[in-house]
């Protein structure tokens, strides 16, 4: 159940009256850290600081450790990593100093989350690492824990280019995947790194694993997946193919997410580009920005880098450069009336800016 201002105002106003019970305070933080990636609103960070000044009332170590974690992961989802790693870190000396090691593992899980989001490899690497040394020590560490931390170093570790090492641990996060959208993503993840190697029979292969897992449901999780082998297909240079995939990811998104639509139109506009039908798609492009008003889209996963190699003349170069500022400059009038808009909506179009700059310096 998501908990919100009202439900923690009748917290306090219990406290004040000396009616309120320990157990209602845990079963407020306990929702809200199975939930955390929900709560981005603006207010919720009152919400969850007020809970917090509770549990510190209330002597509750455990819960306080939770809370200060809770809006640390409340500001890497609102794209603020300074804040989030903050917040983390003093969660951690928290959890350090109780040696409570299920809620250690489970906090340099997010803190090696949040430097992998910063590209600080190196950093989510060492925090990750310590996260699998104390396993050990861990009781009864729940499977969705250890599902997320062999999930996400698998993760960095096929950005680090070490694909065996990626490989091994991605099948240790599978072990854990006790449901099915998880399992999907292993295995989407396990396509990821053959691709990466370009052994694109085996990312294909996994891909359609992935698929077939998800049979007629999860439409949103499925529609990722095309996305993924349409990009593959890209690669390969089969555009036929590629469109084909990208058209049934949007079949399947329909208008269910912005962020991830906005993500698709971009491989979208890149296949069309690298069949040389640049100008129609990019008009495409800018038109559907300038009808955005407003939209709020949280980065819940990275969005790789762009790798293109486009042979344009010098005329393709201009248009492209062109549209990545009538883009930039859309963005900057739809934010006029509200920065958080604005910054928002920059996570995703940056990097569409980023995509049609790089074509147009190739």
């Amino acid at each position: 159940m998501r908990v919100n201002i009202l439900d923690v105002r009748k917290l306090l106003e219990k406290e004040k009256k000396g009616i309120l019970l320990t157990e209602e305070i845990i079963g407020n933080v306990d929702n809200i850290t199975k939930d955390i990636q929900s709560y981005t609103h603006n207010d919720d960070i009152v919400m969850l600081k007020k809970l917090k000044r509770l549990c510190l009332v209330k002597a509750l170590t455990k819960e306080t450790a939770e809370m200060i974690r809770n809006i640390g992961m409340y500001h890497f989802y609102k794209n603020d990593t300074k804040k989030a790693t903050r917040y983390i870190s003093q969660s951690l000396r928290i959890t350090m100093e109780q040696k409570s090691y299920n809620l250690i593992v489970q906090f340099l899980a997010d803190k090696g989350l949040v430097s992998f989001y910063d590209l600080k490899y190196k950093s989510a690497q060492k925090a990750f690492k310590q996260a699998l040394e104390l396993l050990p020590y861990t009781d009864g560490l729940e499977d969705k824990t250890q599902y997320l931390l062999y999930l996400r170093t698998g993760i960095l570790y096929w950005h680090m280019e070490d694909y065996i090492n990626s490989y091994n641990v991605l099948c240790e996060a599978l072990i854990y995947a006790k449901e099915i959208p998880q399992q999907g993503k292993v295995l989407l993840n396990i396509g990821a790194n053959y691709e990466r190697r370009e052994l694109y029979n085996e990312a294909l292969e996994y891909f359609n694993k992935a698929l077939k897992l998800y049979g007629e449901d999860y439409s949103i999780e499925r529609s990722s997946i095309h996305n993924s082998i349409a990009e593959l297909y890209k690669n390969i240079g089969n555009y036929e193919k590629a469109l084909e995939h990208i058209n049934e990811a949007f079949v399947l998104l329909e208008s269910k997410n912005m962020s991830k639509f906005f993500i698709f139109f971009m491989t979208y506009t890149q296949i069309k580009i690298l069949q040389g039908e640049s100008k129609d798609e990019l008009n495409r492009l800018v038109e559907l920005i300038s009808q955005v008003n407003e939209i709020f889209m949280y980065k819940c996963f990275i969005v790789d880098g762009i790798n293109i190699a486009v042979k344009a003349d010098l005329e393709d170069k201009q248009i492209m450069a062109q549209y990545a500022k009538q883009i930039t400059d859309i963005m900057d009038k739809i934010g006029k009336g509200s920065k958080t808009c604005k910054g928002e909506l920059n996570n995703i179009l940056s990097d569409m800016c980023l995509s049609l700059k790089v074509l147009s310096s190739n």
